[in-house]
């Protein structure tokens, strides 16, 4: 274990103590989700060991994948592990370790020490020389936030239970501070508008139409081009794994609320990709306003109510609480998505 640690750290440079405090001092100082992922890069590697790593937001409800940060690893391999996580049954998929007990498994447990048993392995990882493999789920009750995908720069040595531990003691801060940049982009406003993003297969961009160029760039990682946003890959590689329509609403990195649709073209030959980029309605916006605000599943009924304009009386009969018992929710409501009246609120869940 000390050598691991020696080796990952450089001799002298730092320590796992000073390590997991770096980890937990940019969880705590983010205010953007980009900023939070690239900030964690390279503490989460002089933490962990670890050479290649991936870290990915991920909207609470759908749990696609809404933006990425990485280390060493290269867009074409990126679109790989999209292609291969949304199209090919495996070992610790993402989904598998946010539905998990414990939130977190290496692709050498899982395999019983015989990668090979694992597609992704064979075909993506292995011909890169990398180790093995741990993903995590970042999660609380509310949803699922993120996922980290860690990887050993050498194939001799698997995650161990010390090295679970040692980001298990980190996990809570990541869970949180990933929830809460959430949040924050939640919190800001914006406009959204018509537009049509067409795709090949391979997942390369053909053309765009109306305002979905423009949504290219805020879906995207600032100060990076030529790459294809993580949550429009993610959502066209789920298509292409299901074959069915898939959807997925959240805000850009400017604010704005907006909503994916993704469909296979028709056509004699295999005519690719469509995606729609529209303002969503607030009965789309709420699960995702909800949760990235903590909200239980009765305040989000109030704030159903709120959005629809009942009455005070009419709410409170209909959910079968006091009018004393509402404005008591109404009140918690306002506390935690930072509001002061019921105008704000309903302003926060329509597109603007």
């Amino acid at each position: 274990m000390e050598r691991r640690r020696n080796r990952a750290y450089g001799a002298g440079v730092s320590s796992p103590a000073r390590a997991t405090n770096d980890v937990i001092d940019v969880a705590a100082r983010a205010t953007e989700p980009a900023q939070l992922r690239q900030s964690l890069v390279e503490p989460l590697r002089r933490l962990m060991g670890v050479g290649p790593l991936f870290l990915a937001s991920a909207d609470p409800v759908t749990w696609l994948l809404t933006g990425g940060s990485n280390a060493d690893v290269s867009p074409e391999a990126t679109r790989r592990f999209l292609a291969h996580e949304y199209g090919v049954p495996d070992l610790v998929k993402f989904t598998d370790v946010a539905a998990a007990k414990v939130p977190m498994r290496s692709l050498f447990d899982a395999a019983g020490k015989d990668p090979s048993a694992s597609s992704r392995w064979r075909e993506i990882i292995e011909p890169r020389g990398w180790g093995d493999e741990l993903r995590v789920a970042l999660r609380d009750r509310a949803g699922v936030w993120g996922f980290l995908c860690l990887h050993r720069a050498e194939g001799e040595r698997g995650f161990s239970p010390e090295d679970l531990a040692a980001l298990g003691t980190v996990l809570p801060e990541l869970t949180a501070a990933f929830r809460r940049t959430a949040a924050l982009a939640a919190a800001r406003t914006g406009a959204s508008g018509p537009g049509v993003i067409l795709l090949r297969d391979d997942l390369t961009l053909v053309a765009t139409s109306g305002s979905a160029a423009e949504l290219l760039d805020e879906l995207g990682e600032p100060g990076r081009d030529g790459d294809l946003p993580m949550p429009v890959a993610a959502l066209a590689s789920r298509l292409l794994g299901e074959r069915s329509p898939q959807r997925l609403t959240m805000r850009t990195r400017r604010g704005r609320w907006v909503t994916l649709h993704a469909s296979l073209l028709d056509g004699p030959e295999p005519a690719g990709i469509a995606v729609v980029v529209e303002a969503p309605t607030p009965t789309l916006i709420l699960p995702v306003f909800a949760a990235t605000s903590g909200l239980t599943p009765r305040e989000t009924d109030v704030v159903a109510a709120l959005l629809r304009g009942e009455s005070t009386r009419l709410t409170a009969r209909r959910l079968e609480v006091s009018e004393h018992t509402l404005q008591t929710q109404i009140r918690t409501v306002f506390g935690k998505t930072g509001v002061h009246s019921r105008a704000e609120l309903v302003a926060r869940l329509l597109p603007h």
